[in-house]
């Protein structure tokens, strides 16, 4: 994003790398495919104030889900029901703790990449209102997990040169 989405309220879309952007949270599946992806909170917004916003948050603490855990970076807070990397590890446990947990979550961070590639406009930037911008993002995600059937059914990924492009 590169246009203030309002003059009163642009710098909170300012994210910690200093261009304006849409803090995206999703959850993923082992099967790669999007379960619940929020998009409504300005750039500079961190992780655990969405989380503790959202309705994952709010489902995760009913009964029909005390035997679900889900896994977050060191940017969430530590709970019955979402892991995060341990801050210092002494032990060869707490070792492969954090190894397995982070491996685990570069799941998502894969998602995200290919996501982009198959939707550049993800990757580049969406010149619309923001009252636009979110539902294509939305959109995204759904048409992303219908085209993860394709996926499974042996279907090419979308190539990395798109990544590339913005570099030059």
């Amino acid at each position: 994003m590169t246009m203030s989405p309002s003059r009163e309220y642009g710098e909170l879309y300012r994210n910690r790398k200093g261009y304006l952007s849409l803090n995206v949270q999703a959850l993923v599946n082992a099967y790669l495919e999007f379960m619940d992806v929020v998009v409504r909170w300005p750039g500079y917004s961190n992780d655990s104030n969405i989380f503790s916003n959202s309705r994952l948050k709010a489902r995760m603490e009913l009964p029909e889900f005390s035997d679900c855990i889900i896994l977050g970076d060191s940017g969430y807070v530590l709970s019955l029901y979402l892991l995060t990397p341990l801050v210092r590890t002494t032990t060869n446990a707490e070792r492969l703790y954090n190894e397995s947990q982070i491996w685990s979550r570069n799941v998502v961070e894969r998602r995200f990449g290919v996501w982009k590639r198959r939707f550049p406009v993800l990757f580049f930037e969406l010149c619309l209102k923001m009252k636009t911008t979110m539902p294509v993002i939305q959109a995204c995600a759904e048409f992303h997990n219908i085209i993860n059937i394709a996926r499974l059914q042996r279907d090419p990924q979308p190539p990395d040169y798109i990544e590339n492009i913005k570099q030059l």
